[in-house]
């Protein structure tokens, strides 16, 4: 049977996705780590429609909550209640197979737009979204549970941006047409893309990067013109000016971490640098989660390598946008590489490096080879070069594809990811951490305790490892106890950082459960006494404050709970905590405070949580105006007993 060219290249397709299953396959069987605790936690006490529509809007990550992707989670929740992880990486499986769909039709749309044949335009797409589907640098997102966050934000970006293409094909012939989904991709994908994470926003730079680019020969009439102006250019400015207004935001954020504004962005150029080589595969460093070792450009010559990345990444940007009609898969290709870490490899004070911050960006690296192997086997006419160029790209795709294989056999199994990533980044807090957490979790206490040791060696100014030890202290004998002096005098002067808030936070909870014999309330109240006293606190105080209201609520001391609360809610305001406090001012028959807070509360809710709370502030409300009435008589009656008791002779 003779098979048409589309239908060769769409079964090609169909094995590089079974390639891509197989190869991840040994992976779901991973556990959880990190921030997936911190984001999914809460599943554990979703039992009814109001919990599940709680955890869907009120999420944590970031300043939108993310509730798309938090829906996606919520819809498993009984897999998560039952401790069935490898469902919730399956999902994630499924999401990478069909962004790869999505990429190859997105990449044979740009195909329109270059002087290729039809069988170099399919080659093109599916070597470049097969290279995407096997590439070791995606393994951290698509195994990571909590990273679906970043899948899904990819997915509806691709998928806008796919929309928009298929739209602006149109705009010379059927221009109503045209802009109809022009704008559905840009608008309805980019929305739902930021609700997933909130760099979806990007989707406006990655379609300025294609029209500056590849897009150059497609037409631009008055009515693009005034489309784009509107729905293009002032969408970006303003939010350049957005994140202009956050400057002051941005820096009080950075006091928490070991670098300041300048130093970020230095460093960024050698991040930058760093996932270019891991791209394609020049790379020899470690691969994995954990990179908080990654050495800070103090200075532009400090080290001297800061100034060479500068250039070189500064040469790639300037060229791009010099020869961006010459070349112009190599321009667009480079020019949606920086698209794609205008936000995270930025002024925003993140952590320094995430490979999964490469996910989408990587896309347009992966452009540039697959489009210069299409080049090089269009113009070569000598056999032996063109077998030549076929077996390097041969190699460099099993090369890959064994890469891939590696890392997620470190994946499939908990303990041995840990320790291999302990290994690997010895100068790497998170990573000695994680992996102290996972021996632990396996009841492997004593060989968590030499990590923490390493820890306290590495940042003994840190009070974090100290928290960290004295919670796993609780679990186990084994576990010898951390110097509580020098513990208590870390949390009153050491650094305090978000491992300090995890471990405090555990001690609470397990003080809570009355589950440690070892630390007395008075030690727990005196480390988050020291800890909100701590003048290297400032940027975790309201967090520090909001975790002593709950214990100080547990112990029924209301009063001091209710004050505490309110310092953490003047530092940042919380819905979920003022909600607490007015259902603790109930509770002590403060009932007008009550109605005062719920008025309160009722104009600072936003348009995101206003209903989750509204049907809640209703009921409490008449509960409390049901109370007042019900003091009314009984005060009345008293006042007429006093009266005649005064009147007695």
């Amino acid at each position: 049977m003779h098979l048409t060219l589309k239908t060769r290249y769409f079964l090609g397709l169909i094995v590089a996705l079974f390639l891509c299953g197989c190869l991840y396959w040994s992976g779901l069987q991973g556990g959880v780590l990190f921030d997936d605790y911190s984001n999914l936690s809460e599943l554990n006490s979703v039992k009814t429609a109001e919990d599940w529509n709680k955890f869907v809007w009120q999420g944590i990550a970031g300043e939108l909550g993310r509730p798309i992707s938090l829906l996606s989670f919520a819809l498993q929740v009984d897999a998560w209640q039952a401790n069935n992880v490898w469902v919730f990486k399956l999902v994630n499986l499924g999401i990478h197979l069909l962004i790869g769909c999505l990429l190859f039709i997105l990449s044979l749309q740009l195909t329109k737009y270059l002087k290729v044949t039809e069988n170099q335009a399919l080659l093109f797409a599916l070597l470049s979204s097969s290279l995407w589907l096997i590439h070791p640098l995606n393994v951290s997102t698509t195994l990571y549970v909590v990273q679906r966050m970043t899948q899904l934000s990819t997915l509806f970006t691709v998928f806008g941006i796919m929309t928009y293409l298929y739209g602006r094909q149109w705009i010379t012939v059927k221009p109503y047409q045209a802009l109809f989904f022009m704008s559905l991709g840009l608008v309805g994908g980019g929305l739902l893309a930021v609700l997933s994470k909130e760099n979806g926003v990007l989707i406006l730079f990655y379609l300025l990067a294609l029209e500056v680019s590849i897009l150059t020969v497609a037409p631009k009439p008055r009515i693009w013109w005034i489309w784009a102006s509107l729905f293009l250019f002032l969408p970006t400015l303003l939010f350049l000016g957005y994140l202009g207004t956050k400057i002051d935001d941005f820096l009080t954020i950075y006091t928490i971490r070991d670098f300041n504004l300048t130093e970020r962005l230095l460093t960024q150029s050698h991040v930058l640098v760093d996932y270019l080589s891991k791209i394609f595969l020049i790379n020899t460093n470690p691969f994995g989660l954990f990179q908080d070792d990654f050495p800070i450009s103090r200075a532009l010559f400090t080290p001297i390598t800061t100034l060479l990345s500068v250039v070189f990444l500064g040469g790639l940007f300037v060229g791009a946008l010099y020869w961006r009609k010459r070349f112009t898969v190599v321009a667009s290709g480079i020019l949606w590489f920086f698209s794609g870490h205008l936000l995270e490899s930025s002024i925003i004070p993140l952590v320094i490096y995430f490979e999964h911050r490469n996910y989408l960006a990587m896309v347009g690296m992966l452009w540039i080879v697959a489009y210069g192997f299409v080049w090089g086997i269009q113009r070569i006419e000598k056999p032996i070069i063109r077998h030549v160029l076929i077996g390097v790209m041969g190699l460099w795709v099993v090369m890959m594809g064994l890469k891939t294989a590696l890392e997620v056999d470190i994946w499939s199994n908990p303990i041995k990811q840990a320790v291999v990533w302990a290994q690997e980044r010895p100068q790497s807090f998170y990573a000695q951490s994680q992996a102290a957490s996972v021996l632990a979790s396996f009841g492997q206490f004593a060989q968590a305790q030499k990590y923490h040791e390493q820890m306290i060696a590495q940042s003994p100014e840190d009070s974090a490892p100290y928290l960290l030890w004295l919670a796993f202290r609780c679990f186990s004998e084994q576990v010898q106890t951390p110097d509580m002096s020098v513990l208590l005098e870390k949390t009153k002067t050491g650094r305090v950082s978000n491992g300090s808030l995890e471990g405090v936070n555990a001690i609470v909870g397990l003080q809570k459960q009355q589950q440690c014999a070892l630390v007395s309330r008075e030690t727990v109240h005196t480390i988050l006494e020291n800890l909100i006293q701590n003048p290297k606190s400032s940027i975790h105080r309201k967090d520090i404050y909001a975790i002593y209201s709950d214990l100080l609520f547990f112990e029924k001391n209301l009063p001091l709970a209710i004050e505490i609360a309110n310092k953490s809610l003047a530092l940042a305001y919380d819905a979920q905590l003022h909600y607490n406090v007015i259902r603790w001012l109930f509770e002590m028959r403060d009932f007008q405070a009550v109605l005062e807070q719920i008025q309160s509360m009722r104009q600072r809710l936003t348009l995101t949580n206003r209903h989750l709370f509204s049907s809640e502030l209703d009921n409490l409300e008449a509960l409390t105006r049901e109370a007042l009435l019900a003091q009314q008589p009984a005060n009345a009656n008293n006042f007429s007993g006093k009266e005649n008791d005064n009147n007695k002779p």
